[in-house]
């Protein structure tokens, strides 16, 4: 009995067995259940333990806050609620388990990157220069590092502001948002600076991903300066002179891509230059040729007197920067040029915008129908891969003509409109047939799994409620420039599912442009006829008043009178006397005359038999001379 109560009360206050269930827990916690779930239980863990191993920790870091992904829409919501922006529940959350790694020694820079990746997210850039401070110490800060930073500075600048509900406490957001604003420009200026300088400082390059995310800032806090010279030294665009060679020849440039290019545009269009905003526009998306912007020593052969200085020598291995535009571009143009009041310049670039988008169906539907195998998409190894459409005409292009000040515009905007509505409508049934002619197929050309000919090819066979989607989620924070597995990406594939619900929302929001243009003419029209000429009212109140229908009122002047009752209050009636008629003098008769044939008082009806009438009376006059 002795023994047995001893060998109970070492295993009952022995630390074995609460050890290895409170770890049990914890691990499976990690892979199991949300966030707040797993950091809580770590916390019962530390406060019964004491500590818990390394590898933990880290698991804990990395499940004790929610995707970056969901943390963007997580602090706009909070920004629309106006609770808080940077979410400080899980900074604390990341504090404190980078806290504890550290009294361990185990810091590493993927620890490091994972909390910036969290603040960029969040748009919390004070806590990654904290960061980045702090990781400067153990190990050194690479490009990875630094273009989180600027990616939390860049998504502070674009995060919304906060608004109220109405009244006094309206304005008192509003206030507080503008200091707020100009508060984060000047903190954004200032931290633009020092990390540029600190990576100069520790000899960091730029790549395409800082260079991009620097420009970004430095549109948001409008330096015109710093943005074109950050243009010519990473892209070789020197704004005077875009169609000139760079005197370096080109060495250590980056390729123009179009969300740079978009970017640029929309610079310009906030500098409110739309000279400068075209000129970009066509020489970035339409760059001469090659042996125009090449600078030839032969060029200049017979003019040996003049000096034009010496020509670089690697301008032949030099290519302009270029890239192809997107629905956004489109849509900054036109924005621009309805704030400025350029509707023709709108006209313009509208027509391309839908010559470019015709275009891009056209050559999908080339593609679809003459694609081996029907690949939707193709694996990465298949040639046949067939991309997206980079042009949608959208509603809020037509805009700007349709709230021009010019009827004829208004006009051939409503008729632009609708014919995209038909394109539209046909490109969504031409999807539709094709989709359907697949499943009438077969399961062998469908590629349905199991299928021994084209196993692994799946192609969906809903377009409602499946879509294709890459073996590995690009999470959007981080699309493009986190991950070098993705650069191979240029363009992306052709979803059908995705672009048939882009259809759908393009032809609703069109329809509904067209109904509120129609509201709104046949508003104005109704306007229109409500507002009768005075002469035609004053008529039909004095018949009213006068009571006899039959007989004939005012008709005008150039008419016959017949009857003329004149009224010395228009409310009282009783007091009605007859006018004589005045003889028809030749003064009279001659306004008579000319007003009648100036068509002020006869009819459509007459105006057309005057002439026949005049032949007929003319007639009749030579036949009675020729008769005598």
């Amino acid at each position: 009995m002795r023994v047995g109560v001893q060998r109970l009360g070492r295993h009952y206050f022995s630390s074995a067995g609460p050890v290895s269930r409170q770890l049990t827990l914890l691990e499976h916690s990690i892979s199991t259940e949300p966030p707040s779930t797993v950091y809580s239980r770590y916390i019962a863990a530390l406060n019964t333990l004491g500590d818990v191993p390394l590898p933990i920790h880290r698991a804990v870091l990395r499940k004790c806050t929610p995707a970056a992904q969901e943390l963007r829409a997580m602090s706009n919501s909070s920004i629309k609620h106006r609770t808080f922006r940077h979410l400080p529940q899980y900074e604390a959350r990341l504090q404190t388990v980078m806290r504890n790694i550290r009294a361990q020694g185990g810091s590493t820079p993927a620890d490091y990157r994972f909390v910036l990746e969290q603040f960029a997210a969040t748009g919390n850039y004070e806590a990654s220069l904290k960061v980045l401070r702090e990781m400067s110490q153990t190990c050194k800060p690479d490009t990875h590092t630094y273009s989180l930073c600027l990616q939390a500075l860049a998504r502070a600048l674009t995060l919304p502001s906060p608004t109220g509900e109405h009244g006094e406490f309206q304005r008192k957001v509003q206030k507080q948002s503008q200091d707020y604003r100009l508060t984060l420009l000047r903190a954004a200026r200032s931290t633009l600076r020092s990390l540029t300088k600190d990576m100069e400082d520790r000899d960091v390059p730029f790549t395409p991903i800082t260079l991009d995310l620097t420009l970004r800032i430095m549109k948001e806090t409008s330096d015109r300066a710093g943005f074109e010279t950050l243009l010519q030294t990473g892209y070789g665009i020197d704004v005077s002179y875009p169609d000139q060679a760079p005197l370096n020849g080109g060495k250590g440039l980056f390729p123009l891509s179009t969300d740079a290019l978009n970017v640029i545009l929309d610079f310009y269009a906030q500098e409110r230059d739309i000279s400068k905003l075209i000129q970009m526009f066509e020489v970035l998306t339409n760059p001469l040729p090659h042996s125009v912007t090449h600078y030839s020593p032969n060029s200049f052969d017979g003019e040996d007197d003049d000096d034009f200085g010496v020509p670089s020598e690697d301008t032949s291995q030099w290519s302009p920067p270029a890239a192809l535009p997107n629905t956004t571009s489109f849509q900054i143009m036109l924005k621009a040029f309805k704030d400025e009041h350029r509707p023709a310049l709108a006209r313009h670039y509208l027509l391309q915008a839908m010559e470019l988008s015709y275009s891009f169906y056209a050559k999908i539907r080339h593609e679809l129908v003459n694609t081996p195998n029907q690949h939707l998409p193709s694996p990465s190894s298949s040639p046949y891969i067939i991309h997206a459409p980079k042009v949608s005409v959208t509603y809020d292009m037509f805009s700007g003509l349709l709230g021009s000040e010019r009827p004829r515009l208004i006009l051939w905007a409503r008729h632009k409109l609708l014919q995209e509505i038909r394109r539209k409508r046909e490109e969504y049934a031409w999807f539709i047939g094709w989709w359907q002619g697949l499943e009438r197929a077969g399961a062998a050309s469908l590629g349905i799994p199991g299928s021994p000919s084209l196993s692994g090819t799946y192609v969906p066979l809903n377009p409602y409620k499946v879509r294709w989607r890459p073996e590995q989620k690009i999470p959007q924070y981080s699309r493009g420039y986190l991950s070098a597995a993705f650069s191979h990406l240029t363009e992306k594939p052709l979803s059908l599912p995705l672009h048939l619900r882009i259809l759908q929302k393009d032809l609703r929001e069109m329809t509904d442009l067209l109904e509120r243009v129609n509201q709104r003419d046949q508003g104005e029209k109704d306007a229109r006829n409500e507002e009768a000429p005075m002469e035609s009212g004053l008529s039909t109140e004095m018949e009213n008043l006068d009571g006899k229908e039959d007989e004939p009122g005012y008709l005008g002047p150039g008419r016959r009178i017949l009857r003329v009752r004149e009224f010395p209050s228009r409310y009282s009636p009783s007091d009605e006397h007859e006018l004589r008629q005045p003889k028809p003098t030749k003064e009279i008769s001659g306004m008579k005359g000319l007003m009648g044939r100036m068509g002020v008082v006869s009819s459509r009806k007459e105006d057309n038999h005057a002439p026949i009438r005049a032949k007929v009376k003319k007639g009749r006059r030579l036949y009675e001379l020729v008769r005598t």
